[in-house]
């Protein structure tokens, strides 16, 4: 199951081949399968003309996801239970029925 995210670019991004997609872009975010998301670190950005692939850590700088404090991510480490990038909760080391890594995936904590 594939779930999509309608999002706004919040700033400036810039590709990898030197162009930029300016602020105001509108896109789909996507979470691949488990498998192919390299830990939960990649995330997909559709803008419509092509498909970027972006660190799951950088969802805040562009889009606004709120990267979760010191003491929360502490909090989670010790729990069984956080959240994923779309605010699912999960095991530490889970995705979400959407296909979103836990925030300690996304930020390589574990």
């Amino acid at each position: 199951m594939k779930t999509e995210y309608l999002v706004r670019l919040k700033k400036e991004m810039k590709l990898k081949d030197g162009g930029l997609l300016p602020v105001g872009t509108s896109g789909v975010i996507t979470f691949p399968n488990p498998a192919e998301s390299k830990n939960g670190t990649l995330c997909f950005f559709n803008s419509g003309d092509e498909t970027h692939k972006i660190e799951t850590r950088k969802l805040d700088i562009y889009f606004g996801y709120r990267i979760p404090s010191e003491t929360t991510i502490r909090k989670w480490m010790s729990d069984c239970l956080c959240k994923t990038v779309t605010g699912k909760t999960v095991e530490p080391d889970g995705y979400g029925d959407d296909n979103s890594p836990s925030w300690l995936l996304a930020l390589e904590v574990i």
